[in-house]
């Protein structure tokens, strides 16, 4: 768990968004599933296990092409793989180790991003609260007021009646 996230003076945790390590492994089970999925390009840097290899023109695509494969890339046959052109076309799998160390940094980015929307939702459920308690307070000294008002109306009428009473009715 990530410590740039600190509770208790500005933002409180609430019991609706403490930490679930169930909500976590399914986060990070997600992000696995869309890097294990995604393709990117070696033009468009990004995280995916698979790698779309465009290039051209053939003699040129071809040495990059083996160099990849001896770096232990694997062509992906389940996928779309074709020479047009002079222009090769394919993806390739990323070599495990590399999977394997990227694997790591997806769960990291993972976790921050379970943290962040964590905090983000305890931070808002603190304005929230805040928000409904000073609604509160200002509703009891708004009661209060009345009844102050009130209190004080009826303190004015009883000491008017005393005084009439006084002047037309003395004892």
């Amino acid at each position: 768990m990530t410590q740039k996230y600190v509770y208790g003076k500005d933002v409180l945790e609430f019991d609706l968004y403490k930490f679930d390590a169930d909500k976590l492994q399914a986060v990070i089970q997600d992000h696995e599933a869309r890097y294990l999925k995604g393709v990117t390009t070696f033009v468009e840097a990004g995280l995916a296990a698979n790698v779309n290899f465009r290039e051209s023109p053939f003699k040129v695509a071809l040495p990059k092409l083996l160099e990849l494969h001896d770096l232990g890339y694997t062509l992906r046959l389940d996928k779309y793989a074709d020479v047009v052109d002079g222009v090769i076309d394919v993806t390739l799998r990323k070599p495990q180790h590399v999977i394997d160390a990227e694997l790591v940094e997806i769960r990291r980015v993972a976790t921050d991003h379970y943290e962040a929307d964590r905090y983000a939702l305890n931070a808002a459920e603190t304005s929230r609260q805040v928000e409904i308690s000073l609604e509160r307070n200002a509703r009891d000294a708004e009661k209060r007021r009345q009844a102050a008002e009130q209190k004080a109306a009826a303190e004015a009428r009883e000491r008017a009646l005393a005084e009439l009473r006084a002047e037309y009715h003395p004892t």
